[in-house]
């Protein structure tokens, strides 16, 4: 395979079980940033911002992307919410020829999705969600790391999807 496929977008988009979906149609590997960090560190996301703080997470993910990126063994990667907004990681997802796919679901399937999540360090006060207004500004904040993208999705996900990003990995 030629290339390798970039699911970024905020928290809550998705990005991991779009990842999963399609290395499962198109028969290949997945790496999931945030899983890969976990592993690494021996540590939940929420732990590691936690004992390390967010520079301490950014740095091990920087790290552990240099890996990925590029190598033939993760043809799709779930990046992080906050990974394409180093300038850094951006050109190493296009230097690589990655495809990049920003899913971009509505607010209000965001908000539904991140109501019960305690488990995103970013958006919590506390033990709880911060307000709807804190997180639409993060989320304008972050939307403007994902402008460059090469496809943004905001639907459901289905065969014709799968099929249209299995061709960009196989693209050459």
């Amino acid at each position: 395979m030629a290339r390798q496929v970039f699911f970024i977008g905020y928290m809550g988009a998705g990005k991991s079980t779009a990842a999963s979906l399609l290395g499962a149609f198109a028969g290949v590997a997945v790496a999931d940033m945030d899983a890969m960090i976990s592993t690494r560190m021996g540590l939940s996301v929420r732990r590691i911002f936690e004992s390390h703080g967010e520079a301490g997470f950014r740095k091990i993910e920087n790290e552990i992307f240099a890996e990925v990126a590029g190598n033939p063994a993760f043809p799709i990667v779930a990046c992080g919410g906050g990974l394409p907004c180093s300038p850094v990681n951006w050109d190493t997802m296009h230097s690589q020829r990655g495809f990049v796919i920003w899913l971009d679901p509505a607010l209000e399937t965001l908000f539904a999705r991140l109501q019960a999540d305690r488990s995103r360090p970013l958006l919590l006060d506390g033990d709880e969600l911060k307000e709807q207004e804190a997180i639409r500004a993060h989320h304008a904040e972050r939307s403007r790391c994902y402008q460059n993208c090469d496809e943004r999705f905001s639907g459901d996900i289905d065969s014709d999807a799968l099929q249209r990003w299995t061709n960009q990995l196989r693209s050459t």
